[in-house]
């Protein structure tokens, strides 16, 4: 800045303090303070609105978060109540399967459904108890009752595959309880049913009757409950007579059952 610009500057701020003195400049300086105050009021709200807007943002993140960690804590209670359930389920149907067995003098040990169904087949369940268990090849699964509702075919260390008896591939020696000479074969029929074959004519059979194991295969004791006897079927032209077999239970939604282990 040159000389004769710093005397100019030096002359007005001199002005303005002689000014301020004199009180000339009174109503420039209260006008002015009244436009800062309003600014400085202004702006102070400005600060608080925006102030209590991020508090409330926080505030709505933290109510957020809480209420995930609740979420979280609902689903984790839910499954535990789930798990639960399961197990006084499973001890529920195990207690009533090994009393029947422990009646019977007979031993099992209580397997869950791990796998239900394929789509190759229906009739196919694998099951959580293997060799280690003591499970083998042509030992039968009992469930609610006692009641027999299908065999053992393949075994391996930790699991092992049952096939129900409506299977038409299986097939398991029984007997009439109410008519001990009266014996056949039972047989799945068409995937869906069971039918009780091989039956002599004069052997007596009637609606009603339960049908049992007979004990003549190695690995499957006598007396346990295959179902009972809704129709019985003759013809003339055929050697031998049958029996549709009815099971109260629906094996298609069974989660636990008992193999039998010997006898």
């Amino acid at each position: 800045m040159s000389p004769k610009k710093r005397i100019i500057v030096l002359l007005i701020i001199i002005s303005i303090i002689g000014a301020h003195y004199l009180k000339l400049l009174g109503p420039l300086e209260r006008g002015l303070a009244r436009g800062l105050g309003t600014m400085m009021s202004r702006g102070y709200t400005l600060g608080k609105n925006i102030a209590y807007f991020f508090n409330g943002f926080q505030e709505r993140n933290n109510l957020i978060a809480k209420n995930k960690e609740q979420e979280e804590k609902i689903i984790l209670l839910e499954q535990e109540l789930i798990n639960l359930k399961l197990v006084l389920e499973q001890k529920g149907i195990t207690d009533e399967q090994l009393k029947f067995l422990t009646e019977r003098k007979l031993t099992g040990v209580a397997a869950r459904v791990i796998t239900r169904g394929t789509e190759a087949n229906n009739n196919q369940f694998i099951l959580n108890k293997g060799k280690r268990d003591g499970v083998k090849e042509g030992m039968v699964a009992v469930a609610s009752g006692g009641l027999v509702i299908g065999k053992i075919f393949h075994v391996e260390e930790t699991n092992a595959q049952l096939l129900l008896l409506t299977d038409s591939a299986v097939k398991l020696n029984a007997v009439n309880s109410a008519s001990k000479n009266t014996t056949g074969l039972i047989r799945g029929y068409n995937n869906l049913g069971l039918r009780f074959e091989y039956l002599l004519k004069e052997r007596e059979i009637k609606k009603g009757d339960l049908i049992i194991s007979s004990g003549q295969e190695e690995l499957i004791p006598a007396g346990l409950i295959i179902g009972e006897v809704d129709e019985v079927y003759e013809d003339e032209r055929e050697l031998f007579k049958n029996a549709r077999i009815i099971q109260r239970v629906d094996t298609k939604n069974i989660d636990f059952v008992t193999i039998v282990l010997n006898y």
